[in-house]
């Protein structure tokens, strides 16, 4: 989950709220209760002004440990890895959001530019040993082809070795954009295919924060969840099961 802002008194928004280095201070006691362990950042050493929207503090239950609080001069993230629920998650985000406008010196000025959730998934997958699209095709039921004729007659191989496809669509509820993302990389050393599933609002399409977010990360999650076990529907169901 990831939170960006500015101060809103003059449009455009301003990139860095003068107000930050105060709220860094608030924030940090506000949340000590359940993430004790503060870290500074190398870009901490970097004047917010040069580095907007840019993460320079993180605080965690314990060192290494998840979930994570990060603030930067415009932006708010939570985030979770290992041990992740939904219910956990959902709670976690809002009382971080809640301790957000709590901390702020000057709330009634605080603007959301924009809400974005993002989940991102990984399949042990070796693009030299398995034909990407055709992965992509039989187990998570996304069509990407080529025309034969591309191939025929060629010294090229039609199965991609690096790949990276990325589609948008509008979304009613939440206002706003879904962005699906597939590409190839690497996911804990080895070989894999990435999956990225992204709800944003931005400007007009955030909600009244904060008391809006609750509703706001519901109707998000309401849409990666459904996303998500569409795609996995099948062998791969019983694979995302089992390692959890």
């Amino acid at each position: 989950m990831q939170l960006t802002w500015g101060k809103a008194k003059q449009p455009p928004i301003e990139l860095v709220d003068p107000q930050y280095d105060l709220l860094v201070g608030r924030l940090s006691e506000r949340l000590v209760s359940r993430f004790p362990h503060h870290a500074a950042l190398p870009a901490a050493s970097i004047p917010a002004q040069m580095i907007p929207h840019c993460v320079q503090h993180q605080f965690r239950p314990a060192e290494d440990k998840w979930p994570v609080v990060q603030v930067g001069p415009g932006i708010y993230t939570y985030n979770v890895t290992n041990d992740y629920g939904w219910q956990s998650f959902r709670d976690g985000a809002v009382w971080a959001v809640n301790e957000l406008f709590n901390a702020h010196p000057g709330r009634d000025d605080l603007r959301m530019g924009q809400l974005m959730l993002r989940y991102i998934d990984a399949i042990d997958l070796d693009p030299t040993e398995v034909d990407v699209l055709g992965f992509l095709r039989e187990k998570l039921k996304v069509d990407v082809q080529f025309a034969p004729l591309l191939f025929e007659g060629s010294d090229v191989l039609p199965s991609p070795r690096r790949m990276v496809i990325e589609t948008t669509f509008v979304c009613k509820q939440p206002r706003g954009q879904v962005r699906l993302r597939f590409s190839t990389g690497q996911s804990n050393g080895r070989p894999s295919l990435i999956w990225e599933t992204v709800v944003t609002s931005s400007e007009d399409s955030v909600p009244e924060m904060p008391r809006g977010f609750a509703n706001w990360l519901e109707a998000a999650h309401g849409i990666t969840h459904s996303w998500f076990f569409t795609m996995i529907a099948g062998d791969l169901h019983e694979e995302f099961t089992c390692a959890g």
